[in-house]
This record gives C-alpha cells, sequence and structure tokens, in this order.
C-alpha cells in the first residue's frame, strides 16, 4: 500500500509546496539540482534493470511504432483539442507545442518501475524518442504552427541527453556487476519516486510566479489536457496490444509515449516569435496533471 501510494501522495504534496512554499524549490532549482535528480534515477534504472528486452527487430518494431505515435500522431491531436476547446491563443499555443515535444526524461522510467513493467525497454523508448524528437520537433511545430522551422540548439539537447540519462545508466550498469540488486530490496524504488517528486517540487517553484494569478480559463484548459493525456494512454495502450507485447511491455509503452516533457517544450516556445506568456502555464499544467494522472495509474496497474 505505501509503496502504491508514496509517489502520488508525493506528487500532490510537490505540487501543494511548490505555489505555497517555492522559496526553498527555487534556491535549488537555481543550483541546478534538478540535474543531479534525473542523472541519479537513471543511475537506480542501470543498476536495477534487467539487461535484455528481447531481439533486435523486436525492440526496433517496437520504436518505430512509437516514433509515429509519440511524434508524429500526437502532435496532430493536441492541434485538434486546441482548436476544439475555447482556448485564448496563448494556451493552444502552449498545449499544441507540449503535444509536439518527446517524452520525459524520467518519469517514464520511474511509472514503468512502480508498475513492474519493462525498464529496459522503457530506457530504449526514453533515449531513442528523444533522440528522434531533436530532429523532427523543430519539423513538426513549423508545420502546426505555419512559422517555418524552428531553430533549437540540437547540439545542447544531445548532449544533455548523453549527460543526464546514458552516462549515467551505464555507470549503473557497471555497478550492477559488482554490487549485484537484491530483489528484495525497496529502497531503490523509493528513492526513484522521490527524485520525481523533488524534480516537480523544484520545477513548480521556480515557476510558480506565472501561474498567477488563475484564470477562469483555467478549468477548460485542464479539461483539455486531461483529454489529451487519456486519449494517449489508450492510443498507446491499443498499439501496444495491437503489437502483441508481454503487460510488461505494455506498461513502457504506456507510460513512456504518453508523457511529455517539459524543459523542451519550455525551451521550443523561448524560441518561437512572440510566444504569449500564457502558453507556458499550459505546457506547466499539463506535465504536472499527467505525472499526478500516471502515478495513480502506476500504483494501481502493479496490482
Amino acid at each position: 500500500m505505501l509503496r502504491r501510494l508514496f509517489l502520488p501522495l508525493g506528487l500532490v504534496l510537490a505540487l501543494t509546496a511548490g505555489l505555497l512554499l517555492p522559496g526553498p524549490g527555487r534556491f535549488l532549482h537555481d543550483l541546478h539540482l534538478i540535474k543531479g535528480l534525473v542523472a541519479l534515477i537513471f543511475l537506480i534504472s542501470g543498476h536495477q534493470a534487467s539487461p535484455t528486452t528481447g531481439p533486435g527487430y523486436r525492440q526496433g518494431l517496437i520504436l518505430a511504432a512509437a516514433v509515429l505515435l509519440t511524434l508524429f500522431l500526437a502532435p496532430l491531436l493536441g492541434l485538434l483539442l486546441a482548436r476544439s476547446f475555447p482556448l485564448s491563443p496563448g494556451m493552444a499555443l502552449g498545449l499544441t507545442v507540449m503535444a509536439a515535444v518527446p517524452p520525459t526524461l524520467s518519469s517514464g522510467v520511474v511509472m514503468t518501475a512502480i508498475s513492474g513493467g519493462n525498464t529496459a525497454l522503457a530506457l530504449l523508448l526514453t533515449v531513442g524518442l528523444n533522440l528522434a524528437g531533436i530532429l523532427t520537433l523543430p519539423l513538426v511545430l513549423g508545420i502546426l504552427l505555419h512559422c517555418g522551422p524552428v531553430h533549437l540548439d540540437r547540439v545542447d539537447l544531445l548532449l544533455t541527453l548523453v549527460l543526464l540519462v546514458l552516462v549515467p545508466f551505464l555507470f549503473g550498469r557497471g555497478l550492477r556487476q559488482l554490487f549485484p540488486p537484491r530483489p528484495d530490496s525497496s529502497w531503490p524504488g523509493y528513492l526513484s519516486s522521490l527524485c520525481v517528486i523533488l524534480v516537480v517540487y523544484l520545477a513548480l517553484a521556480a515557476e510558480r510566479d506565472s501561474v498567477f494569478p488563475l484564470d477562469r480559463e483555467y478549468p477548460t484548459l485542464i479539461s483539455a489536457a486531461l483529454l489529451f493525456h487519456l486519449l494517449l494512454l489508450t492510443i498507446s495502450l491499443a498499439t501496444a496490444r495491437l503489437l502483441r507485447l508481454t503487460v510488461q511491455e505494455q506498461k513502457a509503452v504506456v507510460f513512456v509515449c504518453s508523457q511529455k516533457t517539459l524543459p523542451l517544450a519550455l525551451a521550443a516556445l523561448s524560441c518561437l516569435p512572440a510566444a504569449p506568456g500564457r502558453a507556458a502555464v499550459a505546457c506547466l499544467l499539463l506535465h504536472f496533471l499527467q505525472l499526478v494522472v500516471d502515478s495513480f495509474l502506476a500504483g494501481r496497474w502493479q496490482e
């Protein structure tokens, strides 16, 4: 029971603290602690994850389906919902951009682990989709927003992916050879969940001022964001079952392919000409909403 509720209750606490007590979070955010927390998550994943995910051709098929779903279908779905709901231009832009970015670097892997899914496959999807997203995002946003290709620092994004994901994961694999994981040990899972909770608190504390004052448009935005995420969860699960994946593989596909990364969305907004300020709020709300929903889902799916 504690493991099932630890992450969702922790996220609710992080959201509350980020809004009501942002000072410590801003201080730690300015120290770039988020990067250290993400690296720690992947170090733990490298140490705990099973070393195999199946034949290479099978992994390639899963990754190809995930690319089509996450980087091409999801942006079209986000654009459709942004135009279907009565949202202001800023909120609609934020929802569209958030729908176009690749998955989160850390939380999808953590949710997969909590639910008892295939964490090695989750890592493969996370790295593969973020590498592909670095290439597709500028072109996809340019087409959706009719503004031409968006110029992002791809070298910096690639370097971040290597330093925060690949290097810690490989270091964790090395530690696994020296100190094999104990099957009955639960503390690595709690530590990964705690890292996600702290990341959410620091990120929200840093952006807290952009959330206030409260806007009457928030209920509409939350409805659109929730519908987007639930549709993406459903489509991801349907795709995984269509590919006849195991339950553990299905969990990896669902949690990785349905989540969207906040930092890259904010970076993309900063590159757009005259992006409305409220666009960042839409990205924030969608990001935190998907984490809370998936944390409860991961706990239930574990059963």
